[in-house]
């Protein structure tokens, strides 16, 4: 991407985008097996919240 704003003129670090994405809800892409550990992580931590005491 930096080196696209490169060819327009704009002499910008490939940080600074990378601030600017993040900053504006752009993230990396995790991988599926990461999505699905974090979401088997939040069903066990939503089950137990519902458990009678």
């Amino acid at each position: 991407m930096s080196d696209l704003l490169a060819r327009e003129g704009f002499k910008v670090s490939r940080n600074v985008v990378r601030k600017l994405l993040k900053n504006n809800g752009y993230v990396k892409a995790q991988t599926v097996k990461k999505i699905k550990r974090v979401a088997d992580m939040w069903i066990v931590i939503l089950n137990l919240s519902v458990l009678p005491n």
